[in-house]
């Protein structure tokens, strides 16, 4: 446990109290889980090295406090996704980061049909809300062929068009979700999406 001097300043004590708070409210995990040990070590060594007034280092610390923070959160998305829906089989989750946005991926099988899915958000759970309007627009103008439905309290863009289904998901966080097939029919698309945890999966980005 850290020492708190009596000569800290309230400002030091605020913000050693907000290092400490992030490290406190990351998830209990498995004890190997590396990822999670380093990250809680980074943040008590950022709360450490600023009561020592090695703001530089501090500082250093921070960022990969706050970088492993990013990380876990987006593993606790990444573990939303189900394993099945609707009859349909999940392969490997895929992750990809580019520009501030964070993408992730599975396709999910059944016989001969495929699903893809694909959540895009920003690093910190968010940042495509203007995204999501511009689609929303789009939709609205009729670029989506018109058709527009909810799931789960979410507006649904239906863009599928001849033997290819695909729909976009506008989620609150200002994240989207892409789900498409060139095997599945358009309705068997719509049902997968329906069964999908859209709205937990949702609230884990905004949280």
């Amino acid at each position: 446990m850290l020492y708190r001097s009596a000569h800290q300043s309230p400002v030091t004590r605020t913000v050693l109290g907000l290092f400490m708070a992030g490290a406190m409210a990351l998830p209990v995990a498995n004890a190997s889980d590396e990822n999670l040990a380093d990250t809680i070590a980074a943040c008590e060594e950022a709360a450490r090295l600023l009561q020592a007034n090695d703001v530089d280092g501090a500082l250093d610390e921070a960022e990969w406090c706050r970088e492993g923070i990013q990380q876990v959160k987006q593993s606790q998305t990444m573990a939303i996704f189900p394993d099945s829906v609707n009859g349909y089989t999940g392969g490997e989750v895929t992750k990809e980061s580019a520009m501030g946005m964070v993408m992730l991926g599975r396709q999910y099988t059944q016989a001969d049909k495929s699903i893809d899915v694909e959540l895009m958000s920003g690093s910190a759970g968010g940042g495509l809300g203007g995204l999501s309007q511009l689609i929303s627009a789009f939709g609205a103008a009729g670029g989506a062929e018109g058709k527009k439905f909810r799931v789960q309290r979410r507006t649904v863009i239906d863009s599928s068009s001849g033997g290819s289904a695909e729909m976009m998901v506008q989620l609150k966080s200002g994240g989207m979700m892409n789900v498409k097939s060139t095997s599945a029919s358009r309705d068997e698309v719509e049902a997968f999406i329906r069964e999908f945890p859209v709205a937990e999966l949702d609230d884990a980005l905004a949280n």
